[in-house]
Order: structure tokens, then C-alpha cells, then sequence
């Protein structure tokens, strides 16, 4: 198509003259013909600049704009309103990805409360052993659940989402996450070699084929975390390391000199 058909439109004589603004570099400083495209002018400002390319039509071969965005222009219609400039409707299966979004939006929420509660066992379960303060193994007397560690773990994860960037906190969370499954995946395939005989509710399938696809698998995914995240990790674990050194070690049910209370159950 060619922009020279624009004069073509209306004859000059009964064209509104072009505002003494409008000239090359007034539209390009503004950006005036992307906002016309995207139907962004204001009425009086469209109806200048469709005057203006009317009396320059070289211009718009200059800007060699897409065949459909020409022929836009070129309509100059009397509401302002450029053509649908959108792209031809995709088809239904590339579609698929609003199923997806939605299909996160609702699990999303489900899996973050489950990871809190299963963060909130964890910690029950620590203290149980003597690795955390006995003050976290209260139970709910209504309830029946470990009801301080919940508030707290809560607590904690209520001001970590209100004051820090949901990304970074998501990257270094990400180490712990993947260490926890790699110190599962490696102690079952230990525990099946010394301890064979050991009472299992659950058995996990094909252990020296899923085993190993683990480690891989969580080695892989924490290569990939960011610098800071590696060494949020790093700092965390060496943090553990010490507090486990100088208080949960002595208290450990599994020390020699652990003596069980008399009145445990």
C-alpha cells in the first residue's frame, strides 16, 4: 500500500489547516504516532496529526510501520479511532496458560499453608528431641496441636512477607527446601543399608532409582539459585550448626548422658 493515497482521502480544499505545532520532530518528540495507534490521543490531537500526514503522506513510507498500522493511518476515520491493530486471535491450546495461572492461583495458597504446618511439625518434632526449647512441645489442651511453635513459625512468616521481596524471600527459602529433600533422599538410602530391619509404615519404590534421581535433581536446582541466595543458605546452616553445637547437642535424646524422665510417656 501506498501512503501517497492518503491525499487521496478528502480534497485539500475542504482540510482544516494543520496546527503550527505539528511538524516531524514535534511527532516523534512526543510520540504522537504510537499514541494514536494505540488510541491514546486526545480528539483535537488526532485530528491534527491525520491533517498533518494528509499534507505530508512521504512520511509514513518513512517510518516503514507494519502494512496493518499504514493502512490504519491511511483510514483516517472521523472518530479518531485507529483500526484493530491486535494480532489475529490465537488459537484455543496456546490458550492453555489462563488454565495454568488459575490453576496456581488456587494452589498456590494451599501448598504455602501446608508448607507452614509442615514446618511447624518439624520444629515440634525437634524440640521433642531435645534440639529446641522443651517450651515448644506444649500442647493445645482443646486442640490437640503444638500450638506455641504455630504461633511463632507464623509470626515470623507474617513479617518476613510484610517487610522483605517476595522473590528474594522465595530464592532463599528455596536453599532450605532443597537441602531438607537431599538429607531425606540420602538418609533413607543409608537407613536401607543399616538398617534393614527397621520398621517402615511407608516404603519408598525403586529407593537406588529414585534415590539418586533426588540428589541429582536438588544438587542441580540449588546450582541454579542466586549468589545471595547460596550465601543466605551458607550463613543459616553455619548459624544451625553452632546453635546445635553448643545447645541441642548436650540436650539430645541421643546423647550418652541423656537420662529419660521419669515421668515421660
Amino acid at each position: 500500500m501506498n501512503a501517497r493515497t492518503i491525499a487521496q482521502g478528502k480534497p485539500a480544499a475542504k482540510t482544516t489547516p494543520v496546527s503550527p505545532r505539528f511538524d516531524k520532530k514535534f511527532i516523534e518528540d512526543h510520540k504522537l504516532i504510537e499514541r494514536y495507534l494505540e488510541n491514546k490521543l486526545p480528539f483535537k490531537g488526532a485530528r491534527d496529526l491525520e491533517q498533518w500526514c494528509r499534507v505530508h503522506p512521504d512520511y509514513l513510507n518513512e517510518l516503514k510501520l507494519s502494512e496493518r498500522a499504514h493502512a490504519s493511518l491511511k483510514l483516517l476515520e472521523a472518530s479518531g479511532r485507529p483500526q484493530d491493530l491486535g494480532e489475529p486471535k490465537p488459537p484455543w491450546w496456546k490458550s492453555i496458560y489462563l488454565l495454568i495461572g488459575l490453576a496456581a492461583f488456587l494452589a498456590l495458597p494451599s501448598v504455602i499453608l501446608m508448607m507452614m504446618f509442615g514446618q511447624t511439625r518439624v520444629f515440634f518434632s525437634m524440640a521433642r528431641d531435645r534440639l529446641l526449647p522443651d517450651v515448644l512441645t506444649k500442647i493445645h489442651p482443646r486442640f490437640q496441636t503444638p500450638h506455641v511453635v504455630t504461633v511463632i513459625t507464623g509470626t515470623v512468616v507474617m513479617c518476613a512477607a510484610a517487610f522483605f521481596p517476595v522473590g528474594n524471600l522465595a530464592d532463599t527459602s528455596n536453599g532450605g527446601t532443597l537441602a531438607a529433600f537431599f538429607s531425606v533422599a540420602l538418609g533413607v538410602m543409608i537407613l536401607r543399608r543399616t538398617q534393614r530391619d527397621r520398621k517402615r509404615p511407608f516404603r519408598t519404590p525403586a529407593i537406588w532409582l529414585v534415590g539418586p534421581l533426588a540428589l541429582i535433581g536438588c544438587l542441580a536446582l540449588f546450582l541454579l539459585l542466586s549468589f545471595f541466595a547460596k550465601m543466605v543458605f551458607f550463613g543459616w546452616a553455619a548459624l544451625g550448626l553452632v546453635f546445635y553445637a553448643t545447645y541441642g547437642r548436650k540436650r539430645s535424646t541421643l546423647h550418652p548422658d541423656y537420662v529419660e524422665p521419669s515421668d515421660a510417656k
